[in-house]
């Protein structure tokens, strides 16, 4: 996978690649959502994710071979020609990332999520058990 662009969309840097495009967003100063779809546009299907409002839009700048998306304490860095993920803190103390020499790297597929069959008006009773709280 390799970065052809980028640009801010709201309060969103979204990244196109050769095989989708990713949307990062800052959600706190330690905090970065990245999302990845192969379709044309990201899904507008609201999840059962609870997440606090987007911050503002990172900031985003082309370093020599590649993206940097930074907040105060964070920064991601993705490479352009493989698109590998490095992710360090604010001081570049490195926290983690992905191989950049051309190893095998997992790639995402989609997947459908199937929500539980329960009806909606369905009675729901909470119980305390030997391994804690349940509902029925």
């Amino acid at each position: 996978m390799f970065v052809t662009s980028h640009h801010v969309e709201g309060d969103a840097v979204v990244v196109l690649t050769d095989t989708g495009r990713m949307k990062i967003q800052v959600l706190g100063p330690e905090i970065m959502r990245v999302v990845q779809t192969r379709q044309d546009r990201f899904g507008s299907t609201e999840t059962l994710m609870i997440l606090p409002a987007p911050a503002t839009a990172p900031d985003v700048t082309e370093v020599n071979g590649g993206l940097l998306v930074s907040t105060p304490a964070l920064r991601l860095r993705i490479d352009t020609l493989s698109g590998a993920f490095t992710w360090t803190d604010s001081s570049g103390r490195l926290l983690v990332r992905e191989p950049h020499d051309g190893a095998e790297t997992r790639t995402l597929e989609e997947i459908d999520v199937h929500r539980p069959l329960r009806a909606a008006n369905a009675h729901v009773t909470n119980v305390q058990g030997a391994d804690g709280p349940k509902e029925r």
